[in-house]
Protein backbone atom coordinates (compact mmCIF):
# COMPACT_ATOMS: atom_id res chain seq x y z
CA UNK A 1 0.00 0.00 0.00
CA UNK A 2 2.78 2.41 0.96
CA UNK A 3 4.74 1.49 -2.14
CA UNK A 4 1.76 2.23 -4.41
CA UNK A 5 1.28 5.58 -2.71
CA UNK A 6 4.98 6.45 -3.14
CA UNK A 7 4.92 5.44 -6.82
CA UNK A 8 1.82 7.55 -7.42
CA UNK A 9 3.43 10.49 -5.62
CA UNK A 10 6.59 10.16 -7.69
CA UNK A 11 4.64 9.91 -10.96
CA UNK A 12 2.67 13.06 -10.04
CA UNK A 13 5.92 14.84 -9.26
CA UNK A 14 7.42 13.80 -12.60
CA UNK A 15 4.26 14.88 -14.44
CA UNK A 16 4.47 18.29 -12.77
CA UNK A 17 8.13 18.57 -13.65
CA UNK A 18 7.42 17.75 -17.31
CA UNK A 19 4.54 20.25 -17.34
CA UNK A 20 6.83 23.01 -16.03
CA UNK A 21 9.54 22.20 -18.58
CA UNK A 22 7.01 22.27 -21.42
CA UNK A 23 5.70 25.62 -20.18
CA UNK A 24 9.24 27.07 -20.26
CA UNK A 25 9.85 25.83 -23.80
CA UNK A 26 6.45 27.08 -24.96
CA UNK A 27 7.24 30.54 -23.59
CA UNK A 28 10.70 30.55 -25.15
CA UNK A 29 9.20 29.62 -28.52
CA UNK A 30 7.16 32.82 -28.40
CA UNK A 31 10.39 34.85 -28.35
CA UNK A 32 12.94 35.54 -31.08
CA UNK A 33 16.56 34.58 -30.49
CA UNK A 34 19.15 37.18 -31.49
CA UNK A 35 22.22 35.11 -32.35
CA UNK A 36 24.56 38.10 -32.61
CA UNK A 37 24.06 39.11 -28.97
CA UNK A 38 22.82 35.73 -27.69
CA UNK A 39 19.62 37.00 -26.15
CA UNK A 40 15.89 36.49 -26.45
CA UNK A 41 13.73 39.32 -27.81
CA UNK A 42 10.02 39.61 -27.18
CA UNK A 43 7.70 42.25 -28.55
CA UNK A 44 4.29 43.18 -27.30
CA UNK A 45 1.74 45.88 -26.66
CA UNK A 46 1.18 47.43 -23.28
CA UNK A 47 -0.91 50.40 -22.11
CA UNK A 48 1.27 53.40 -21.26
CA UNK A 49 0.15 53.43 -17.64
CA UNK A 50 1.23 49.76 -17.18
CA UNK A 51 4.82 49.97 -18.49
CA UNK A 52 6.23 50.29 -14.98
CA UNK A 53 4.28 47.19 -13.93
CA UNK A 54 5.88 45.27 -16.82
CA UNK A 55 9.33 46.44 -15.74
CA UNK A 56 8.67 45.39 -12.14
CA UNK A 57 7.41 41.97 -13.24
CA UNK A 58 10.48 41.40 -15.39
CA UNK A 59 12.80 42.48 -12.58
CA UNK A 60 11.00 40.14 -10.17
CA UNK A 61 11.37 37.28 -12.67
CA UNK A 62 15.09 37.98 -13.06
CA UNK A 63 15.58 37.88 -9.28
CA UNK A 64 13.55 34.68 -8.88
CA UNK A 65 15.45 32.92 -11.66
CA UNK A 66 18.83 34.16 -10.41
CA UNK A 67 19.49 35.25 -13.99
CA UNK A 68 22.90 36.58 -14.84
CA UNK A 69 21.59 38.96 -17.49
CA UNK A 70 19.08 41.70 -16.63
CA UNK A 71 15.92 42.24 -18.64
CA UNK A 72 15.22 45.40 -20.62
CA UNK A 73 12.05 47.17 -21.70
CA UNK A 74 12.33 49.47 -24.67
CA UNK A 75 9.40 51.74 -25.40
CA UNK A 76 8.70 52.91 -28.90
CA UNK A 77 5.82 54.56 -30.65
CA UNK A 78 4.02 52.45 -33.26
CA UNK A 79 4.75 53.30 -36.86
CA UNK A 80 1.98 54.62 -39.07
CA UNK A 81 1.54 51.13 -40.56
CA UNK A 82 1.05 49.44 -37.18
CA UNK A 83 -2.38 49.42 -35.58
CA UNK A 84 -2.41 49.05 -31.79
CA UNK A 85 -4.79 46.44 -30.44
CA UNK A 86 -8.06 47.55 -28.92
CA UNK A 87 -7.87 47.72 -25.14
CA UNK A 88 -10.80 48.06 -22.76
CA UNK A 89 -10.35 48.65 -19.07
CA UNK A 90 -12.53 46.10 -17.33
CA UNK A 91 -14.08 46.77 -13.96
CA UNK A 92 -16.42 44.65 -11.84
CA UNK A 93 -19.49 45.88 -13.71
CA UNK A 94 -18.16 45.34 -17.25
CA UNK A 95 -16.46 42.05 -16.39
CA UNK A 96 -19.71 40.10 -16.75
CA UNK A 97 -20.15 41.32 -20.34
CA UNK A 98 -16.60 40.49 -21.43
CA UNK A 99 -17.46 36.99 -22.69
CA UNK A 100 -20.21 38.44 -24.87
CA UNK A 101 -17.80 40.99 -26.34
CA UNK A 102 -15.22 38.29 -27.03
CA UNK A 103 -17.87 36.08 -28.65
CA UNK A 104 -19.09 38.70 -31.11
CA UNK A 105 -15.79 40.45 -31.73
CA UNK A 106 -13.76 43.36 -30.49
CA UNK A 107 -13.90 46.71 -32.25
CA UNK A 108 -10.91 47.76 -34.33
CA UNK A 109 -8.70 50.65 -33.26
CA UNK A 110 -10.60 53.98 -33.69
CA UNK A 111 -13.76 52.10 -34.66
CA UNK A 112 -17.08 53.19 -33.18
CA UNK A 113 -20.01 50.81 -33.09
Amino acid sequence: MLLRWLLKLESNFLALQVFCEKAVYHTLNLLNFDTSQKLFVGEGWCPKNRVDDVRLALDRAVRRANAQVPSMVEERKPSSRETPPTYYRINKFTEIFQTIVESYGVAQYHEVR
